[in-house]
C-alpha cells in the first residue's frame, strides 16, 4: 500500500473516531448546562487549542528562519484572506450550529438528522456544479446507496432524548424545522466545497488557517451563551471540565484531520466519512451501557452504507482533487 494510501486510511479512521467521541461528551456535557453554553464553550476552547498550536507552528518557522530572540510572532502564511475566513465561519461554524440547534428544536431530531444526513449529495452537486461536470454513474449511484444506507439506520433506530422531547411534528412545526435542517445541511456543504477549493495543494500547517474561521464563529456563538446564562441557564463545573476537555483534546486534533483531508483529497469523499459516525456512536453507547445495541436491520444498514462508499472511494477519480504524495 503506497505511503499516502496509508496516510489517509489512518487519518480517515481517526477522525471517525474523534466524531464519534465528541458526540458522547456532548451528551454528558448537556447534563450540566444548556445547548448554547455547550455550542459556545467547545468552539471556545478549541479556538484557544488552535491558537496556542499555530503559536508553536510561529515560533518554529522564527527559529528555522534564524529570527532573533523576542522578535514579534511571524505573521501566518496561509490560503485563505481575511474576508474568506469569515465567510467561511458564518456558513459552517455558526450559521450552521445555529440553524440545525433550532430544528431540532422545534422539530424533534430524527427529521433533521435524516436531511443533514444527506450532506454527500449537496457536496456532489456543488462539486459537480463548479467543475461544470457530471459526477460519474459509479459515484453517483455509491453516493445514493451510502445515503439510503446512513438513513435507513436512523429510521431503524430508537428515538433519543431529544427525540422524545418532540414526539410528533406536524403542520408548520414539521415544516419549519425541515426548511431549517436544509438550511444547516446547505451551509455546511457550501463550507466544505469552498474551503477544499480554497486549500487545494495547501501543504503547511493547518492550525493557522483554521484558527481565524472558528475564531469569527465564536464571537455570535458566545453572545448567544451569554443570554441563555443571563436568563437562567446554569454551567456545572463537571460540565466545564468536560467543555475543556472536549475543545483541547477531541475537536482539536478532529478539526485539524477533517480539513487536511478536505485540503488533500477534498469535500465529497470527506463528507461520506461523516456517515459512518452515527453507528459508531451507537456501538460505543451499546459499550458504555447507555443504549442498546444496534437492530439487526440497523447492521443492514451499515453494510449499505459501506458498500456505497467503498463504491465511490474506489472509482477512478474519486477525490476531488487526488493527494500528492509527502515531499521529504
Amino acid at each position: 500500500m503506497p505511503t499516502t494510501t496509508r496516510r489517509l486510511v489512518v487519518l480517515t479512521v481517526a477522525l471517525v473516531l474523534l466524531l464519534s467521541l465528541t458526540w458522547l461528551a456532548v451528551r454528558v456535557a448537556l447534563d450540566g448546562t444548556s445547548t448554547a453554553v455547550v455550542s459556545a464553550g467547545r468552539v471556545g476552547f478549541t479556538v484557544v487549542a488552535l491558537w496556542l498550536l499555530s503559536a508553536c507552528h510561529a515560533r518554529g518557522d522564527r527559529r528555522r528562519a534564524g529570527a532573533p530572540e523576542g522578535a514579534g510572532p511571524a505573521r501566518p502564511v496561509g490560503p485563505l484572506h481575511p474576508w474568506q475566513a469569515a465567510a467561511l465561519s458564518v456558513a459552517g461554524v455558526s450559521g450552521y450550529t445555529a440553524l440545525s440547534t433550532v430544528a431540532v428544536r422545534v422539530s424533534g431530531a430524527l427529521l433533521p438528522s435524516l436531511i443533514v444526513s444527506t450532506g454527500p449529495l449537496w457536496v456532489l452537486a456543488l462539486v459537480c456544479l463548479r467543475g461544470r461536470s457530471a459526477p460519474g454513474k459509479v459515484k453517483a449511484l455509491g453516493t445514493l446507496l451510502a445515503e439510503a444506507g446512513g438513513a435507513l439506520f436512523l429510521l431503524a433506530g430508537p428515538r433519543g432524548p431529544q427525540a422524545e422531547a418532540v414526539p410528533s411534528a406536524p403542520g408548520a412545526t414539521g415544516a419549519l424545522g425541515a426548511l431549517l435542517a436544509v438550511g444547516a445541511v446547505v451551509l455546511m456543504s457550501v463550507y466544505t466545497v469552498c474551503f477544499a477549493a480554497l486549500t487545494r495543494g495547501y501543504r503547511g500547517p493547518m492550525a493557522p488557517v483554521i484558527t481565524p474561521v472558528y475564531a469569527w464563529g465564536l464571537v455570535p456563538l458566545t453572545v448567544w451563551a451569554l443570554v441563555d446564562l443571563a436568563r437562567g441557564a446554569r454551567l456545572t463545573a463537571s460540565a466545564l471540565a468536560v467543555l475543556a476537555a472536549l475543545g483541547l483534546l477531541v475537536y482539536l486534533p478532529a478539526y485539524i484531520i477533517q480539513h487536511r483531508l478536505l485540503a488533500d483529497v477534498g469535500a465529497h469523499p470527506v463528507s461520506l466519512m461523516g456517515l459512518a459516525v452515527s453507528p459508531l456512536v451507537a456501538v460505543e453507547t451499546a459499550v458504555l451501557g447507555l443504549g442498546g445495541w444496534p437492530s439487526l436491520l440497523q447492521w443492514l444498514a451499515v453494510a449499505v452504507t459501506l458498500a456505497g462508499t467503498a463504491a465511490v472511494v474506489g472509482a477512478p477519480g474519486s477525490a476531488d482533487h487526488p493527494p500528492k504524495e509527502e515531499t521529504p
